[in-house]
């Protein structure tokens, strides 16, 4: 993490390299890596942020702090109660494996977006032969406890303007705008098609 008064700089980098980046049980530096961070910021300055973790157990990691700055304390529970995840670590919450995205919307309720599974061939039926990519969502009221969504809050078939339907190879990086009362406006995607990757970006049910 870095820190600038300007967006032109200069950049300071906030802790040193290896430098544990959450405390608490389960803490330290136990991953080999950790990526994709999204931030959600609560008006008492408090920061939720979700990332990847690189390391054979994989998945989404939670962490808390009182300030943008830290210290970041990572959520965890002390038995296998979360989605049978080892040593009841939060990070392997609703089948998300990586790209989470965080945040509360308008009831309280906190939601986070992945890129989620892989449909085998047949999983659609306009297009039979395509694996389909799909981006997962969870819900929880606590951080800790996630209940997986009833299905895929989006997958790699985009639909364009016109009504055309296209399927692409890969779906993922899932980012939100939202309103100020929490609903989400507009989905922010990376896609992959062939021999080519492209950002988009469509519109979401008020009402999801």
């Amino acid at each position: 993490m870095a820190y600038s008064k300007s967006v032109d700089g200069p950049w300071t980098q906030l802790l040193p390299d290896g430098s544990p980046f959450w405390q608490g049980p389960g803490g330290g530096n136990d991953s080999l890596a950790l990526s994709n961070p999204s931030a959600f910021a609560l008006d008492n300055g408090t920061i939720v942020l979700a990332y990847s973790r690189a390391d054979p157990n994989g998945g989404t990691g939670i962490s808390t702090a009182p300030h943008w700055s830290g210290p970041y304390t990572r959520l965890y529970l002390p038995t296998k109660v979360s989605h049978g995840a080892p040593q009841g670590y939060n990070f392997s919450l609703a089948r998300c494996g990586e790209d989470p995205f965080i945040y509360q919307d308008f009831r309280k309720t906190w939601r986070v977006l992945c890129h989620g599974s892989t449909e085998k061939a047949g999983w659609s039926k306009e297009f039979p032969d395509a694996k389909i990519e799909t981006i997962g969502m969870a819900f929880s009221t606590d951080l800790l406890h996630w209940t997986p969504g009833p299905g895929p809050a989006a997958t790699s078939l985009m639909t364009y303007a016109n009504g055309t339907v296209r399927p692409f190879a890969r779906r993922e990086r899932p980012s939100l705008l939202l309103d100020e009362k929490g609903f989400p406006l507009v989905m922010y995607n990376g896609i992959q098609g062939p021999n080519a990757n492209y950002s988009c970006h469509s519109p979401t049910d008020r009402g999801c």
